[in-house]
């Protein structure tokens, strides 16, 4: 009978085999084997083979492991009777290599909460990176304490919550948490079903007003309305009957001070600082972006008459047609408006632009071509005529001459010599308007200025030489009753170390400075 019942039991063993799968080699090979390992005992104990002989467990451990870590248990150095507990130990240390604490502790310090991480995933990571640091008895406080600060940002309340706890545990940090996690989804669910039943009740109200008798139809229209819902802000715009006042509508901002008001703007009497008008902050100012095309002069300024003519306007005859031009020495190029150009009625067609054209404020100009004009125009009594390139844009403004067309007509001369200017002024051919003329005789001036700034320099030579000391000694006398002073040395940079010491010893030698090396009562801010 027993042996009956010894037979039934290794069948009901037998029959277990086979529910455990391969070790994978592939990967995260320590962690592949801690998992498989414990599979393994798991099934071991679930069988009832955990007390089988070591031939045996052996057997079963290589028949379960699969076929690439049967070849791996060949390539061991096994020789004579090897055991269960042998070949684990084999296994182990091929695949767990050795653990760097400092580094395993580096990782679980510097675990942060992803964005879609949930908290219950969060702990239980924690808690496995904790166990390769052998921390002992502080584990359960360290991942305590790495799990309220590496919280994501999206659960702040639950770590203002957990940092207000007194003797706060590993187990009452995750119970609280999960806690407040639930009341948060809980009154979420709460508020949104009390908007719903809210904004039923009001489109109720609506309805059953829409379907009352003729004589309540007939009322006045404040008697007949339906009652606004509390704590809610309108605009004065008409709107449309199916549109419903929800608690859920953005409230309307007020245009002129941006904020939401029910009764007087608070920018009614306030003065914008931008276009001096009153209504509005500044901030808010319609006339904020306006662009500067040009800027013209207020003519009601008074200007006197001995200060000379401030006049820098031009008139150029084009097609028998009279055109105030502005002289601009800081533009680049000619500019002229389309409504100008289209006046003079030139027979030729504009010619392509590639020019980019901005204001001084930044804005980019509409460019519609360019055009080559003949242009006539008075210098010193004289009638001459020259061809200038226009850029015509898109744009109201004065038409402008630029530089390098102010100095090929003569207009505007770069003086480099103010004593030479007379010079310069008689040696300017007046019939021709090119810019070499007027580089050549600015040439003659430089030169013939620096020839005499040469010679003001060498007949002068004493008071240019040295120091420029006033004859005699001057003694400065100082008062005994005052305490010498003694300044801490200032910090000089490394990069003007060399420059200082020149400096220094350049005044040493002109005699304005003498070297100390005794002890003495005043030091100033350079010294030591």
């Amino acid at each position: 009978m027993a042996d009956e019942d010894k037979k039934h039991t290794e069948k009901k063993k037998i029959s277990f085999v086979g529910s455990v799968g391969p070790l994978s080699l592939k990967g995260n090979l320590a962690a592949n084997w801690k998992k498989w390992l414990q599979c393994f005992k798991i099934y071991m104990v679930a069988g009832g083979l955990e007390d089988e002989s070591n031939e045996r467990k052996v057997a079963i451990f290589l028949h379960l492991i699969g076929e690439d870590a049967l070849q791996l248990y060949n390539s061991f150095d096994l020789s004579g009777k090897v055991t269960y507990e042998t070949v684990i130990d084999k296994f182990e240390g091929y695949c767990v290599p050795r653990t760097n604490i400092t580094f395993e502790a580096f990782n679980f310090f510097n675990r942060k909460q992803k964005e879609d991480e949930s908290i219950e995933d969060f702990i239980t990571d924690l808690k496995i990176k904790c166990k390769s640091c052998e921390f002992g008895t502080l584990a359960d406080r360290l991942v305590r304490d790495v799990f309220i600060c590496n919280l994501n940002e999206k659960y702040q309340f639950i770590r203002e919550k957990l940092l207000q706890e007194e003797n706060l545990t590993l187990d009452k940090t995750i119970s609280l948490s999960k806690t407040l996690i639930m009341s948060q989804t809980q009154a979420n669910q709460l508020s949104k079903k009390d908007l719903e039943s809210t904004s039923v009740l009001y489109v109720k109200s609506k309805m059953q007003q829409s379907q009352a008798s003729p004589l309540s139809q007939s009322r006045p229209e404040s008697q007949s309305r339906a009652p606004r819902p509390p704590f809610q802000s309108y605009s004065r715009r008409p709107m449309s009957q199916s549109h419903q006042y929800t608690q859920s509508q953005p409230e309307p901002r007020c245009g002129r001070c941006g904020q939401v008001h029910r009764f007087r703007c608070p920018a009614a009497d306030v003065k914008c600082r931008n276009c001096h008008r009153i209504g509005h902050y500044e901030s808010l100012c319609r006339f904020r972006n306006a662009k500067v095309h040009y800027v013209q002069m207020d003519n009601s300024i008074d200007v006197p008459e001995e200060s000379g003519n401030y006049d820098w306007n031009i008139n150029l005859h084009i097609n028998n047609t009279k055109i105030v031009c502005t002289l601009d020495t800081g533009s680049d190029a000619n500019v002229m408006s389309i409504d100008v150009y289209n006046s003079l009625k030139i027979s030729n067609s504009l010619m392509p632009s590639d020019v980019r054209v901005t204001s001084y404020s930044g804005n980019n100009v509409k460019i519609v071509g360019q055009q080559d004009i003949l242009c006539q125009y008075s210098l010193n009594k004289k009638l001459l005529s020259k061809k200038i390139n226009f850029i015509i844009a898109d744009v109201k403004s004065p038409t402008v001459i630029g530089k390098i067309t102010c100095s090929e007509l003569g207009l505007v001369r770069r003086v480099y010599s103010i004593a030479q200017l007379k010079e310069m002024s008689n040696s300017y051919s007046e019939t021709t308007c090119h810019k070499t003329n007027v580089a050549d005789s600015s040439e003659k001036s430089f030169n013939k200025s620096n020839l005499v700034l040469q010679d003001l320099l060498k007949n002068n030579e004493s008071v240019f030489d040295g120091l420029g000391c006033l004859p005699g000694k001057c003694h400065i006398a100082v008062d005994p009753n005052v305490s010498p002073k003694i300044d801490a040395p200032r910090k000089i940079p490394f990069a003007l170390h060399d420059r200082l010491k020149q400096e220094l010893d350049h005044m040493e030698e002109l005699d304005v400075i003498t070297k100390v090396t005794e002890p003495t009562a005043w030091l100033n801010v350079l010294s030591g």
